[in-house]
């Protein structure tokens, strides 16, 4: 009876241990997230050919003048300098002004200080086109942004400025004099920086 009852005491006593063990066993930690990066991008159709730009680096300028502000971004490089400017009569373009415009199609043009208006401009071999007011017209032409983010804070000319990931779309003809070409079916993710004064 006795060696009974130290058996069944030692089971117990090794089952309990065991599973004490597997309790304070640490678990493996989880593998970290892979970083996210927003890709930066123009994509669109120029006269039925596709256009796919692309870059790691992307040139973002702020501007601002008499009762108005500016915010440009685009690639800059040896095969293709595309920007797009959106221009309003603020004397600063913060974030919520960004987001408050998800949604509208803004009017193409190119006057600082004037309404607010966007345009596009690109060098074709050699040669800058750019949207304008005489050839776009709302709803049919128009630039859009899809989607405002938070990005990042820099110093911009001793100021903090929030920088914002922007996705967007856009339907417009480019013209160099007289020469026009349709830009069709463009879609765009790029970084968009407040612009102080």
């Amino acid at each position: 009876m006795k060696k009974s009852l130290f058996i069944l005491l030692s089971l117990i006593l090794s089952i309990s241990f065991s599973s004490c063990k597997k309790k304070n066993k640490k678990d493996p930690e989880p593998a970290p997230a892979p970083a996210t990066t927003n890709p930066w991008y123009i994509n669109f159709t120029l006269d039925g050919a596709a256009k796919s730009i692309t870059s790691t680096v992307v040139s973002i300028n702020t501007g601002y003048g008499a009762g108005g502000a500016s915010s440009t971004s685009g690639f800059f490089n040896f095969t293709d300098n595309i920007q797009i400017t959106l221009s309003m009569p603020l004397d600063s373009i913060k974030g919520s002004n960004l987001q408050s415009l998800v949604g509208q199609k803004i009017p193409i043009g190119s006057c600082g200080g004037c309404p607010t208006n966007i345009h596009l401009s690109y060098d074709i071999n050699g040669d800058e086109y750019q949207s304008s007011d005489g050839y776009n017209a709302l709803p049919t032409e128009y630039i859009k942004f899809n989607s405002v983010t938070y990005y990042n804070n820099v110093t911009n000319f001793s100021k903090n400025a929030n920088q914002y990931y922007v996705t967007g779309e856009f339907n417009l003809k480019l013209n160099s004099g007289t020469s026009v070409k349709n830009a069709t079916n463009g879609t765009f993710g790029l970084i968009f920086r407040e612009s102080k004064k």
